[in-house]
């Protein structure tokens, strides 16, 4: 999976493309021949990686397809009570958010990052280091949909709110974060 993103990364999406969607039939056939409990993490990703290297390659409808491909992999065995997997959800949901965003379904996407915006807000009412790195990522990528709607007032507010975050932790981690508010 990293090395997926690696190419992906340096420039080389297309094979990145091909790799991701031969990691997926693998992550697929191990979840339909093995424990599916085990094994459907792995096919979350799969799925994911799938649909960035799509995403990358300008394949944005079918990128759409495998982000809720891996949200009806996630429905199948996670329950909502758990915290960690609300994390997964919320993931998946930024995701499928940004690509609707993307593909001019800017309204449905802005729905979908919401959705993951009020649960990585729920987690980090529960543990908020752990989780509020995580809720900047999805109110940036809020701002980032509300910019492709001329929404520039409402864009800087969950800009604001979400470099707050970044600089919060900057303390604790600060290459790390001084790298994301570059990036940001």
């Amino acid at each position: 999976y990293n090395h997926i993103d690696n190419l992906a990364y340096i420039g080389k999406s297309v094979e990145a493309l091909e790799l991701s969607k031969l990691f997926l039939a693998e992550a697929t056939k191990y979840f339909t021949t093995g424990n599916q409990n085990v094994s459907h993490p792995l096919l979350i990703y799969a799925y994911v990686s799938y649909a960035n290297c799509l995403n990358d390659n300008g394949y944005v409808e079918e990128a759409i397809e495998q982000i809720k491909n891996a949200l009806s992999c996630y429905s199948l065995v996670y329950s909502e009570k758990y915290a960690f997997y609300g994390k997964t959800k919320a993931w998946l949901l930024t995701n499928l958010g940004v690509f609707q965003s993307n593909s001019g379904e800017v309204d449905k996407g802005l729905k979908n990052i919401k959705k993951a915006i009020d649960i990585r807000e729920r987690l980090v009412k529960q543990k908020p280091f752990l989780f509020d790195d995580a809720l900047a990522f999805s109110l940036n990528a809020y701002a980032n949909s509300c910019m492709r709607l001329g929404n520039f007032q409402q864009a800087m507010i969950y800009k604001k709110q979400a470099m707050a975050i970044y600089k919060k932790h900057q303390q604790k981690a600060p290459h790390y974060y001084n790298a994301m508010l570059l990036y940001r």
